[in-house]
């Protein structure tokens, strides 16, 4: 597929990806230092698909798909101890970056319709209580059947997170109404920026354990 033809809804990764991890800073800062004052917790719902979507932007333009995968996993690995200890999880319990896995593989396998693979993808992340699961598999499907019809995206969207939260009993540690404000992460998606600066691609990998092991230290330490 050529990188034209990928969307019609915004392609600025480095921009996505920016909001992406500020509003997922701003997020844990409430989880462990404010667990009362929602506000943090609301502007944190736009950070998931945000990621969500710039997987699939990734997945369409990485050249090696296995690197990509790989790169994932260390990351994954190598936060997952700091994420348990920060966050107070089991270490069963596994970090946004084995979900982003699996949405890549599940991207793959809408794409290049390798159904066998579906089954796995769905129970697989229960087995290994993945954050964000019955909200990824979702949106996974949305973003990529309706990437390229704007009306389709945003509605189903709107109607997926209208209807989950009629569902009081999926979330556990914030109240379930909040889980609707991941909708304001529509208009980062849906229009269309081209700003001029390029940010390493490995600073968004090493951000996640990075500033996971900040905010454990502050802790400890406060």
């Amino acid at each position: 597929m050529k990188k034209n033809n990928i969307t019609v809804l915004s392609m600025d990764t480095n921009f996505l990806k920016l909001v992406g991890i500020i509003t997922m800073l701003i997020d844990h800062i409430g989880f462990v230092f404010f667990p009362k004052v929602l506000i943090f917790r609301i502007i944190g719902r736009i950070a998931f698909p945000i990621f969500t979507y710039t997987t699939m932007i990734s997945y369409f333009k990485t050249k090696n798909l296995k690197k990509y995968l790989i790169r994932l996993l260390i990351i994954g690995i190598i936060s997952q101890p700091i994420y348990v200890l920060t966050f107070g999880k089991s270490l069963f319990e596994l970090n946004i970056m084995f979900t982003l896995i699996f949405e890549v593989i599940l991207y793959y396998t809408l794409d290049k319709k390798k159904w066998y693979i579906l089954p796995f993808c769905i129970i697989l992340p229960i087995v290994f209580s993945l954050s964000y699961s019955v909200i990824f598999w979702v949106l996974v499907f949305i973003f990529y059947y309706f990437r390229n019809n704007k009306f389709a995206f945003i509605s189903s969207v709107l109607l997926f997170f209208y209807m989950y939260i009629l569902d009081t009993s999926v979330y556990i540690y914030i109240p379930q109404s909040i889980t609707f404000f991941s909708v304001l992460s529509l208009p980062f998606i849906c229009i269309k920026t081209n700003y001029k600066f390029k940010i390493n691609k490995y600073f968004f990998y090493l951000f996640y354990p990075c500033h996971l092991l900040l905010l454990f230290l502050i802790n400890s330490i406060i």
